[in-house]
C-alpha cells in the first residue's frame, strides 16, 4: 500500500507491518469522520488462508492495528465500510455474510438476520439504507438504519423503547399488486416506527399518532377487533415495526353506498411535524417526533427492502432486522422484527454484543 500527500508527486509505502505476506487489499475505506483514519479489508484465501483480516490506521498509514475480534475464524473479509451518519459504526462483508461493530471495530457481531449465507463482495450506505452486492444471490438492502444510529447501552438495557422515526416523504410507494414471487418488495409507504420490547407485554399496547400540539389523529391497538385474529400493533419480544399510512380516520360508510370511483379513506396528513406515542397498559412508555415532507413527484422504489434484509430480485428473504415480509392489507399494520443468532435464538442487536 502506498499514499501520496502531494497529488501523486511522491508516494510513501504504508503497508501494515503485521499484514501477512501476499495479502490482497480488496477495499480501502477512508473515514468520513476523522482525517487520517482509514480501514482496509485483506484476504489470502487464494493461499489457503481463510482468516479474517481488517486493519485500521488513525495516522495516515504510519501505523496499523488489526480489528477482527468477534468475526469467526475462517470467515475471511472482502469489504469494510464506516457509516457516514454515526462515527465508529462499521460494517464488514465476507465470504459467509455481514457483520456490524458499534465501537469502531473493537467488537464485531453478526448482522445476518434473514440474509442467506452468501459471499458479500461490496456494500454502500445510501440515504440511511445499507446496500449489499453479493456473489450469485443478487443485491440486498437493509432499509432504515436509524435504529442502529440510536442504539446504545441505555437503549439495549431498556424494557421498552421507541426509536425516533426518520423523516417520511409523502408519496406513492409500497409496490404494485402485493407480493409477486421472484420479485423484491418495496419499503412500506408512510411513517415507519420501530419499537422494542425486552419481553412480550401482557397488557394492551397502543400506538397513537398526534399533531405537533398533541391533538390525537389516530390510535391503533394490539387487541383484536371484531372477528380479526390479531390487532394492528405487534407486541412480540424484540424489534417491532409499524407503518402509519399518514391518513386521518376514514369517513363513515353505510350499506348500499355508491361511491363509483370515490373512497371513504381519510385525508392524508399535510407535510409537517407529528408525534407518535406508545402506551403499555395505562403507562405512556415513550413519545417521539416524526416528520412528513412532500415529494416533488410520486416515486416507487424499485429495489426491495430489508429490515431484515430484502433482495432484488430474489426475495424469499424480506426485510428486517425487523422480521419477515408478508402481504399487507390497506390498513396500517405492524411487523415484528426478531433477529436471530446462528443458533436460532432471538436476540436484539446491541453495542454490548
Amino acid at each position: 500500500m502506498w499514499v501520496t500527500r502531494d497529488g501523486g508527486g511522491n508516494w510513501e509505502e504504508i503497508t501494515p507491518r503485521n499484514m501477512p505476506e501476499w495479502g490482497l487489499v480488496s477495499i480501502l475505506e477512508e473515514s468520513p469522520h476523522e482525517p487520517g483514519t482509514a480501514y482496509i479489508a485483506v484476504n489470502r484465501y487464494k493461499l489457503d488462508d481463510f482468516s479474517p483480516y481488517i486493519f485500521k490506521t488513525t495516522d495516515h498509514g504510519r501505523s496499523w492495528r488489526a480489528i477482527v475480534r468477534g468475526i469467526p475464524e475462517g470467515h475471511f473479509i472482502r469489504v469494510v465500510r464506516e457509516d457516514p451518519a454515526r462515527r465508529g459504526l462499521l460494517y464488514a462483508g465476507g465470504e459467509f455474510g455481514v457483520y456490524v461493530s458499534f465501537d469502531d471495530g473493537e467488537r464485531w457481531q453478526s448482522l445476518q438476520l434473514n440474509l442467506p449465507v452468501t459471499p458479500v463482495r461490496d456494500m454502500v450506505i445510501k440515504e440511511d439504507d445499507l446496500v449489499l452486492a453479493t456473489h450469485g444471490r443478487s443485491f440486498w438492502i437493509l432499509d432504515d438504519l436509524t435504529p442502529l444510529y440510536q442504539l446504545n447501552g441505555e437503549v439495549a438495557a431498556a424494557d421498552v423503547h421507541v426509536f425516533e422515526p426518520r423523516a417520511t416523504y409523502r408519496m406513492g410507494g409500497g409496490g404494485f399488486g402485493g407480493f409477486v414471487p421472484g420479485v423484491g418488495n418495496n419499503p412500506p409507504s408512510g411513517a415507519v416506527v420501530h419499537y422494542y420490547f425486552a419481553d412480550e407485554p401482557e397488557e394492551e399496547v397502543k400506538l397513537a399518532f398526534l399533531e405537533a400540539d398533541g391533538t390525537l389523529i389516530r390510535e391503533f391497538s394490539s387487541k383484536p377487533e371484531g372477528d380479526r385474529a390479531e390487532g394492528d400493533v405487534s407486541v412480540e419480544a424484540g424489534m417491532n415495526r409499524f407503518a402509519w399510512n399518514l391518513r386521518y380516520p376514514d369517513a363513515s360508510s353505510f350499506p348500499g353506498m355508491i361511491m363509483w370511483s370515490g373512497t371513504t379513506a381519510g385525508p392524508r396528513a399535510a407535510p409537517g411535524t407529528y408525534q407518535v406515542r406508545l402506551t403499555v397498559g395505562d403507562r405512556e412508555s415513550a413519545r417521539r417526533t416524526t416528520r412528513s415532507r412532500e415529494s416533488a413527484t410520486s416515486v416507487v422504489r424499485s429495489t426491495p427492502q430489508c429490515s431484515a434484509w430484502k433482495a432484488s430480485p430474489s426475495p424469499t428473504m424480506s426485510r428486517s432486522r425487523h422480521g419477515r415480509s408478508r402481504k399487507r392489507s390497506p390498513r396500517s399494520r405492524t411487523r415484528s422484527t426478531k433477529p436471530r443468532t446462528a443458533a436460532g435464538r432471538t436476540r436484539s442487536t446491541s453495542p454490548s454484543g
